[in-house]
């Protein structure tokens, strides 16, 4: 598939590409398709949606270099993106009144592992979609938008 580079066109496929990556994962994984799609849910609305912020920001800033090296600001940004809103969601937890001891370790367990998931899915999910979706030699650049040339008289039938 050829898509024109660009940095909405780059998160967006890192997007679908890791969410599908991780739905498949997580429904295998709890080997029930509710209890994964669940999961897969909350990937996308704690972790993802972040960073597709951050995605496609660091790609307009970006948007003059190779796609490899826009691969790598995809790759750091997944990083961070993932141990920021794990360490936020930890803080919280240690903060939160009306939990026991147990269920704060079961909770931080369960945004590491939906975390670990993440970072592993869009690591995939870039490399897909950099080095297979889009154009290998493609940069970003202003193009011209295509316009007609003088328009053909149209036939009197």
């Amino acid at each position: 598939m050829r898509l024109r580079p660009g940095p909405l066109v780059e998160a967006s496929a890192v997007f679908a590409v890791s969410w599908l990556l991780a739905l498949g994962y997580l429904v295998f994984a709890d080997m029930s398709f509710i209890v994964g799609l669940n999961d897969a849910i909350t990937v996308a609305i704690l972790f993802m949606m972040p960073a597709f912020s951050v995605w496609a920001i660091g790609g307009w800033i970006f948007k003059e270099l190779k796609p490899t090296s826009r691969f790598y600001m995809n790759l750091a940004s997944t990083a961070a993106v993932a141990v920021g809103v794990y360490l936020l969601f930890t803080a919280t937890l240690q903060e939160t009144t009306g939990l026991t001891e147990a269920q704060r370790q079961s909770q931080s367990q369960y945004f590491l592992i939906i975390g670990i998931v993440f970072a592993f899915s869009c690591f995939i999910g870039s490399a897909v979609t950099y080095f297979l979706i889009l154009q290998r030699d493609a940069t970003i650049r202003k193009r011209p938008l295509a316009t007609k040339a003088t328009p053909k008289p149209k036939s009197k039938r």
